[in-house]
C-alpha cells in the first residue's frame, strides 16, 4: 500500500488501493465519505458506482454534518440543515464527532434508524486506548490514547483541553511508530502539542533524530527523558490534585501508566 520515500509515504499508491476497493462495493452498498478530504474526492472521481453519503462538519458541503455546542461532550447532527439527532457521550472533539456520524450513517445503511443509533451511541463506553481512563489517584487523571501522529495527537488535546478539569492538561508521547522513529513527522509533530499545559517526550534509545527539535517547537514548557524512572519521578513530583495526564504512544511504553499510578499512591500514602 505504501513505499517510504524522504517524503513519508507514496500517496498517490494508496490511493490506487483505495479506488480498488471502491470498485469491489456493490450496487446495494452504501460509501460514507467524509465530504472535506480531497484526497477520497480523488479517488470517487476515478470511478464509483455505489451510492455515496457524504459527511462534514457544519458549513461545508456534506449531506450530513456535525454542529459542536457549548457542552464539549455533545454534538448535534444535521441533514441538509435540518436538526435530525443530537448525541451526548464522553469524548469531546471533532475528531469524535466525525466518526461518530460516519458510525451513525453506516448504521443508518443497515436499517437503524437515526435516533435510535444516536441514543445507542449516547450509552458507548468506548474502546480501549482512546481516552481510556487508566486510573486516578493523587487526584490525578491518568489517560492512555494510542494517538502516535501529529494530526492524532492535535486532534486528541484539542478535545481533551475542552473539558472541564481544576488543574492542568499534561501530555506524555513516547515516538514509538516507524515514521516516527524515521523523523518523517519531526517539522510538524511539535505544533501538534499546543493543546497541553506541559509536555514530557521520552527518546527511545534507536530514536535517529533530535527530540530537542521538537521541545523548541511546542509553545508549551516541554522535558526530555531518556530514562523511563526518572521521567515518572519527576511527573510524580510535577503533577497536582486536579491535572490530567493523556501518555501517548502506540506501544506499551514500558508499563508507564501502572508505574505513574502506583508512584502518585505511594506518594498520597493511599
Amino acid at each position: 500500500l505504501f513505499r517510504p520515500t524522504d517524503l513519508g509515504w507514496d500517496l498517490e499508491a494508496i490511493k490506487v488501493q483505495f479506488q480498488h476497493l471502491v470498485r469491489t462495493v456493490p450496487g446495494s452498498g452504501c460509501i460514507v465519505v467524509n465530504a472535506g478530504d480531497e484526497n477520497l474526492a480523488d479517488v470517487l472521481a476515478r470511478g464509483c458506482w455505489t451510492p455515496t453519503e457524504t459527511f462534514s462538519e457544519m458549513g461545508e458541503d456534506g449531506r450530513w454534518q456535525t454542529r459542536p455546542t457549548e457542552d464539549p461532550r455533545r454534538f448535534d447532527v444535521f441533514c441538509e440543515s435540518t436538526d435530525v439527532a443530537g448525541v451526548e457521550w464522553d469524548f469531546p472533539g471533532f475528531h469524535n464527532q466525525q466518526n461518530a456520524l460516519a458510525a451513525l450513517l453506516a448504521a443508518r445503511h443497515a436499517g437503524v434508524p437515526l435516533a435510535a443509533g444516536a441514543q445507542a451511541l449516547s450509552r458507548f463506553q468506548g474502546v480501549g486506548r482512546r481516552m481510556e481512563v487508566r486510573g486516578r489517584a493523587a487526584g490525578v487523571t491518568v489517560f492512555d490514547d494510542f494517538a502516535h501522529h501529529p494530526s492524532e495527537i492535535a486532534a486528541t488535546l484539542t478535545g481533551a483541553a475542552a473539558l472541564p478539569r481544576e488543574g492542568r492538561l499534561i501530555a506524555v508521547f513516547e515516538p514509538r511508530s516507524n515514521t516516527m522513529r524515521m523523523g518523517v513527522h519531526r517539522e510538524t509533530l511539535g505544533a501538534s502539542f499546543n493543546g497541553a499545559d506541559r509536555v514530557y517526550l521520552f527518546r527511545p534509545d534507536d530514536l535517529g533524530w533530535d527530540l530537542e527539535e521538537v521541545a523548541e517547537t511546542t509553545g508549551v514548557a516541554t522535558a526530555i527523558f531518556d530514562d523511563l524512572e526518572a521521567l515518572v519521578r519527576c511527573l510524580v513530583t510535577d503533577l497536582g490534585s486536579g491535572d490530567d495526564v493523556i501518555i501517548m504512544s502506540n506501544g506499551g511504553f514500558g508499563g508507564i501508566h501502572q508505574r505513574l499510578l502506583k508512584a502518585l499512591r505511594q506518594r498520597s500514602g493511599s
